[in-house]
């Protein structure tokens, strides 16, 4: 089932490479009208969401083999589980654990890492996002692709509406104040 938005509304689809992709670029969005097939590409590219870290930073202690899964570096303790670092190739890897000096990877190193080569913390999630907005009421499927990462088709159902939810919210309340009727109770709205 899609969510629900207002015409014009930012719609903000994210896709997840589950920590495996950093950096990547050639995402691509278009949304497709249902009712006539009519596909509207996003003119907009995807950009990797990025988190603020330290930048914490330490020395390869030994050589690191591409093909393997750990990095020992001379201070481990400028790392923690589910940081991304980055080698002096520019690679970049997730963190599964860091244990004592030793890094272990979530995928295998791509190249080799150099006795005293820096081993940096970076902010890349792994996650790509990009915001725009439908004009026209409707059913959409929102698709996003990257072929250049072996990334087919993935779609996400929306539907566009003239008026949501939090629009008759607002009508009524509009009512309540044209009658003169008050309330003492406090209202909270919450949203996922």
């Amino acid at each position: 089932m899609g969510r629900t938005y207002k015409v014009g509304a930012t719609i903000t689809p994210t896709l997840d490479s589950e920590r495996d992709l950093f950096g990547v670029t050639g995402f691509k969005a278009s949304y497709i009208d249902k009712s006539n097939g009519t596909v509207t590409a996003v003119p907009d590219a995807f950009s990797e969401i990025i988190k603020t870290v330290d930048g914490n930073s330490s020395t390869a202690n030994g050589i690191a083999v591409a093909g393997s899964n750990t990095i020992t570096v001379a201070d481990g303790s400028q790392f923690a589980d589910g940081d991304v670092v980055e080698d002096a190739n520019g690679n970049k890897y997730y963190l599964l654990t860091v244990t004592g000096n030793a890094l272990e990877t979530k995928t295998k190193l791509a190249a080799d890492i150099a006795d005293g080569d820096a081993v940096t913390q970076v902010g890349n999630t792994g996650l790509y996002s990009v915001s725009f907005s439908i004009p026209t009421a409707g059913e959409y499927n929102i698709l996003m692709a990257n072929p250049s990462v072996n990334m087919q088709n993935e779609i996400i159902p929306v539907t566009v509406a003239n008026e949501v939810l939090d629009d008759a919210q607002t009508k009524l309340d509009d009512i309540k104040n044209e009658l003169g009727i008050t309330r003492s109770e406090v209202k909270f709205r919450a949203y996922v």
